[in-house]
């Protein structure tokens, strides 16, 4: 009787292989692991970055033929901060670009309950911005105190109010441009248009003659 030929055996992997598996493995999982936690990390860190800058509202009345700009009022409906703030930050830099569509030129006046926190409206003359893409002519305003950063929000002085003192741009539709440096980091956005045609929110604090407000917005 002839024997059947026995399969043939196949060595067991080695001690020292199986140890070079596992580390592989090992090493593998601690790159992956930091890859991982970064990702579940990044919508949380964007949304952060999305409300950073200079906030708030600045209402515009238009009224008797002129435009008047008031800062004043608490958050949320009103007021301007700074979100995204710690303690330290430095915070510089801080201004709103009003952008005008009616370009001529045109005198601004400090009206009763302005602060002086903020400069009188600087006129920027006349550019067309690729974000806006028509003429306009810009007035800047800067805040002049002294900022110290809190954490989450950063609170300004906004008692800012200002008029024009001719009714050249009395019913021009307007953009504003806020811009804040915080720890030498440019922070920059653009709000607008609003008009008296499409005034987006409703008027919040009463100008000095109700019975001539055509409309009010903020921006």
């Amino acid at each position: 009787m002839s024997e059947t030929p026995s399969s043939p055996v196949v060595p067991a992997p080695s001690t020292a292989a199986g140890t070079s598996t596992r580390r592989s493995v090992l090493r593998a999982a601690a790159w992956t692991t930091p890859v991982i936690a970064l990702a579940s990390a990044a919508p949380a860190f964007a949304a952060s970055m999305s409300t950073r800058g200079l906030q708030g509202w600045v209402e515009v009345q238009w009224s008797d033929g002129r435009i008047t700009l008031d800062g004043r009022g608490s958050r949320p409906d009103r007021g301007l901060w700074i979100t995204d703030t710690k303690v330290g930050d430095q915070i510089t830099n801080v201004s709103i670009i009003f952008y005008l569509r009616d370009t001529d030129a045109v005198a601004w006046a400090v009206r009763p309950g302005d602060s002086g926190a903020w400069t009188l409206p600087v006129d920027q003359g006349i550019s067309t911005p690729s974000d806006i893409g028509v003429p306009v002519r810009g007035f800047k305003i800067t805040y002049q105190l002294p900022i110290t950063a809190t954490n989450t929000i950063t609170e300004l002085n906004n008692n800012l109010v200002f008029r024009t003192t001719s009714n050249a741009v009395s019913g021009s539709a307007l953009w504003a441009r806020r811009s804040v440096k915080v720890n030498g980091t440019d922070i920059t956005f653009l709000r607008g248009p609003v008009s008296p045609n499409n005034s987006s929110r409703s008027r919040s604090a009463a100008p000095e003659n109700t019975d001539l407000v055509q409309g009010a917005s903020a921006l």
